[in-house]
Parts: structure tokens; C-alpha cells; sequence
């Protein structure tokens, strides 16, 4: 192992105190890179997740803020490092580095990195880590994040909460000691008593504390969202896109609040109420600072990218781009043997018919994806049809085989009476099962989309909203029956004039909230991307009308 790597690594303050045979194991991942003066390393903004350490020369760090402003960040000299939040969470590069002079790094790529903790996951924790990049790496990832969303910051509400609840607590074991003491007094089964009321005070003290863990706040690096649950009783997540906020306000209600420092951290957008509200956290201050430098690095990746577009024209202009590589077809899937025949085409006809007459609660056509209501709301709304023709159809069977004998009315009244009873309730079941299937809720590569049409034809109510204009997201499960079935309610806050459009009793109400929310990053990114090529395009004729005015004069 060459002595000067492992020298080099050692100085890192990163790799300090790992023991010897630790950092050779980190040593025979890096790479040696040489640049020359002028050269960049990586741009902020990039997917670049690699580790430098420097090892000889001086290299510039510079950050591009949200407003445009390229800043000086600092000169990097010899044992000095970069990049730790791209190893460790794959972020991308949040500095432009830029050799000053020539210049020998070390680098180091996390899917290598990443080998080496699988194998040894407790150099982990002997790794020397900033507090925030800590935090991040020891924050737990939840199963509705998106690829590349790293959570910055997880927060309960204060103890101070659980403390008000538990004093609820203590006055129901106040008021019910008087009772235990009675039952003693007059020997009324005092044991039993006593254990009664001592489980019922354990059961509301832990409630009052299971109830205070369920309720999360959570920061990404793509949005702010919390999580409230009440045991068996509803389930609830509102998020915001950190690209929609416009506000981050602390309030501290009291005097107690500023001397145990909590409060609340409400985050505001555009839509309506258009609030996130962290209710009773503590620290609001680090809290609401978390959530603006993750609004603001939201906001100078995208200037980032913009300014990345421009440079590459301007280097295919004047002849200093790279040859893109040629596109390589995706390789093609081998083709699975259908069976023909007639009972396929039975299948076939069978199942296009029950999708029709039943459809199903989520399908996916295209770009668009289209939701139904559960078919819960369809047995709510016709178990009574339902009820009233089973008892007509078992009170004919119970006269047409004598079961029930009566002589009034007589048979062909009966039975035309049944025929228009069933005729009736038939009919009403037909109603509302096209009712249920004409309650359709999509959203596509554009918009949202909330469509009710009445049966048979007679109108439709359509709103819809563009996508851009979505700034919160919330569904909601009530009780304990929605929860076991899975069903609830989607409210998408928009900007637009159409206002909040509410997707009601939906299956998998937090898979239809994550839906639209990967939605919306893909709009937002082609959108960054057209606007991209619409400033390459107005470069490119700049540059057309400069070099015949220059070719003229």
C-alpha cells in the first residue's frame, strides 16, 4: 500500500479515526485524478457522487445561489476534502470546483463506498461526519419518498405536549381514587376496583403516549410533510413541494413555550388553507432554518441546471463540446407466447365486459392514470335495493311453494307486483352502480383531473387543474373500517381557479397522493428541460445574427 495514500487519507479529518486497517481498506478504493489549471472537477448540481480529497495544488470551491449569484465558497489546499453529502446520501454536488493551478486528488465513488459499509457496517459510526450530514445519514428513509429524496430532518412534537396529555391522565387517577377508597371503606370487591381503574389508567396513559409518537415531521430535500394518526381512529399526511413555499413563520404560544423552546413552524404556499403546520416542535428556529436551506438549494439546483444548459451551447457553438454519444436502442424484451384459441377469446370477452359493467379501482392507460371509488361506497349506496329484492324474491318462493299460505292478493296481482318491485329495484341498483363508475378521478403528464358525470348521460361536472399549479397535497383516513380496507380521501390545494379538487374514498389513498406528487417532479423537470432548450435556442441565434453582423462589417 503506498505510504503518501495512506498519509493523505489519515490527514482527512473524515477518516481520523479509523484504525489503520480500516483506512487501507478505504485507501484501495480511491482513485488518483490529475487536472490542469482551469480544469473543473464537478459542478453543482451534478449527480456526481464522489469524494475528493486534495493532495497537491490549490482548487476553488464556488456556489451559485438562488438568485443567480455565483459566490466564492473557499480555496482548497493540500489535505483539505469535498463531497462528503455526495458519498454518504447521494446528493448531488453542492459546489463548482475548479483547479486554480495543477492539481492531484484523490477520489473516492460511493457505489464502491457504499461496498465497503455493507461489509463493514460499523465504520459507519467511526466516520467523522458534520452534525446536519449525520443527522441525514441516521434520518429513516419512509416508503413514500421518491428516488434520489433524502430526509434532512425528522421531528416529533415536544415532550411538553406529552406532558399536558399525561396531566389529563393524572386527574381521571385523581378522580378515581375517592371511588377505590369508597370501595374499600365498604368492602366492595376493593381488589377488583382497584384493578379496574388501574388499567384503565395505564390504557389512557398509553394512548395519550403512542398517540404523541404517531404525529412526524418530516424535511427532504423535495418537500415538507407530517404525518398524524390517531390510534384506530383516522390517519392523515399533508405535504407541500418545497418548490410552492413562500413562507416559513415560528410561533411560540407563551411564556412556557420560550422557555422550554417550542412552538409551532407553519410553512406557507400558495394554495388554500395552503399551510403545513408543525405543531409544538421543538427548536422552531433550526427547524424553519432547515426548511429554507432546503428551499433555497431547491432553488439554485434549478438555477444550476439553467446555467449548465446555457454553458453546453455555448460550447457546441464555438466548437468545444464533446461528441454526444449515439443513442443505443433498449434492448428488446423477448416476447411472451400468448395462448389463442376459443376460450381466450372468451377470457378476453369476459374480462372487457366485467371491467365495463365493475371496472377496476385504479387503472393505468397511457400517461393517464384514472381512479375510481372504492367499491365500499358502491355496497353502501345499494345494500338497500339489494336487501328489498332479496326479501320480494324469497317471499315469492315462499308462496310459489306454499311455505306461506294466503289467498290475498291472488297470484297474478302477486306476481305482477313482484315484477314491478324487482323492475324498481333493479333499476336503482343500475343507477347507482353507473353512478359509482362515472366518479372518475386522473391525473396525466399535465394535469389533474376530477370528473363526475350523472347516469345515462344526464351531465357531467368537470374541473381540473394543470399541475404546476399544485402546491399541497393531503389524504385523510377516517376510522378504524377505512383503515382496514384501505380507502380515504385525496385533497390536492391548487393555485388555479378551479381551487381544491378532493378525490373521495379512493383505494390507497397515500399510493394516489404519492402518484401525483411524482407526477408533478416529472412536469416540473421536463418543464425545466423545454425551458432549457428554449434559452439554447435563443443562444443559438444570438450567436447566428452576431457572427453575420461580425461576417458583414
Amino acid at each position: 500500500m503506498d505510504e503518501h495514500l495512506l498519509a493523505c487519507l489519515d490527514a482527512v479529518e473524515l477518516f481520523s479515526r479509523l484504525s489503520q486497517k480500516e483506512l487501507a481498506e478505504v485507501a484501495a478504493l480511491a482513485e488518483p485524478v490529475h487536472c490542469s489549471a482551469g480544469d473543473v472537477l464537478c459542478r453543482q448540481g451534478e449527480a456526481n457522487a464522489t469524494w475528493y480529497v486534495l493532495a497537491a495544488g490549490r482548487v476553488e470551491l464556488r456556489r451559485l445561489d438562488a438568485e443567480g449569484v455565483e459566490q466564492g465558497v473557499a480555496v482548497l489546499e493540500p489535505g483539505d476534502s469535498f463531497g462528503t453529502a455526495a458519498l454518504l446520501l447521494g446528493e448531488p454536488q453542492r459546489v463548482t470546483a475548479q483547479a486554480l493551478e495543477d492539481s492531484d486528488l484523490l477520489t473516492i465513488r460511493k457505489p464502491r463506498f457504499d461496498a465497503l459499509l455493507a461489509r463493514r457496517p460499523r465504520l459507519a459510526d467511526r466516520l467523522v461526519l458534520a452534525p446536519g450530514v449525520r443527522r441525514r445519514l441516521k434520518a429513516p428513509r419512509f416508503p413514500w419518498q421518491g428516488r434520489g429524496e433524502v430526509t434532512i430532518l425528522v421531528a416529533r412534537r415536544h415532550v411538553w405536549s406529552l406532558a399536558r396529555s399525561m396531566l389529563g391522565v393524572a386527574l381521571v387517577l385523581v378522580l378515581l381514587m375517592p371511588l377505590v377508597a369508597w370501595a374499600w371503606a365498604r368492602h366492595l370487591q376493593p381488589w377488583a376496583v382497584t384493578i379496574a381503574a388501574q388499567t384503565l389508567v395505564s390504557l389512557l396513559g398509553l394512548w395519550a403516549f403512542i398517540d404523541w409518537l404517531n404525529d412526524t415531521y418530516i424535511v427532504t430535500n423535495k418537500r415538507v410533510a407530517l404525518e398524524e394518526r390517531v390510534l384506530f381512529v383516522f390517519e392523515t399526511r399533508t405535504e407541500a413541494p418545497l418548490r410552492s413555499i413562500q413562507s416559513v413563520e415560528v410561533r411560540r404560544p407563551g411564556p412556557v413555550a420560550r422557555l422550554l423552546d417550542f412552538g409551532d413552524v407553519i410553512t406557507a404556499t400558495a394554495g388554500w388553507p395552503g399551510q403545513v403546520r408543525f405543531r409544538t416542535v421543538p427548536h422552531p428556529d433550526r427547524i424553519a432554518q432547515a426548511i429554507w436551506e432546503a428551499v433555497e438549494q431547491e432553488r439554485a439546483q434549478a438555477r444550476a441546471e439553467a446555467r449548465e444548459a446555457i454553458r453546453a451551447t455555448m460550447r457546441q457553438r464555438l466548437g468545444l463540446a464533446a461528441p454526444e454519444p449515439e443513442a443505443t436502442a433498449p434492448p428488446q424484451r423477448p416476447r411472451r407466447l400468448r395462448w389463442h384459441g376459443p376460450l381466450w377469446a372468451v377470457y378476453l370477452l369476459l374480462s372487457r365486459f366485467f371491467d365495463h359493467v365493475i371496472p377496476r379501482v385504479r387503472m393505468e392507460s397511457g400517461d393517464t392514470v384514472t381512479w375510481r371509488k372504492h367499491p365500499l361506497v358502491l355496497i353502501r349506496e345499494t345494500w338497500r335495493p339489494f336487501l328489498g329484492l332479496a326479501l320480494a324474491t324469497a317471499l315469492l318462493f315462499l308462496r310459489a311453494y306454499e311455505v306461506i299460505r294466503f289467498t290475498w292478493p291472488p297470484p297474478d296481482v302477486f306476481l305482477a307486483a313482484y315484477a314491478v318491485t324487482a323492475a324498481v329495484l333493479i333499476g336503482w341498483i343500475l343507477w347507482k352502480l353507473e353512478d359509482w363508475r362515472n366518479d372518475v378521478y386522473q391525473v396525466t403528464s399535465q394535469r389533474v383531473v376530477d370528473l363526475k358525470r350523472r347516469p345515462f348521460w344526464l351531465g357531467e361536472d368537470r374541473r381540473e387543474a394543470p399541475l404546476e399549479t399544485v402546491q399541497n397535497i393531503t389524504y385523510h383516513i377516517p376510522g378504524i373500517l377505512a383503515r382496514l380496507l384501505n380507502t380515504g380521501t385525496v385533497i390536492v390545494q391548487t393555485a388555479a381557479r378551479t381551487g381544491d379538487l378532493q378525490f373521495d374514498w379512493v383505494y390507497d389513498p397515500a399510493g394516489v397522493q404519492q402518484e401525483i406528487f411524482q407526477r408533478m417532479e416529472r412536469f416540473h423537470q421536463r418543464k425545466r428541460e423545454e425551458e432549457a432548450r428554449r434559452r439554447q435556442a435563443e443562444l443559438s441565434d444570438w450567436f447566428t445574427v452576431y457572427h453575420e453582423i461580425t461576417g458583414q462589417s
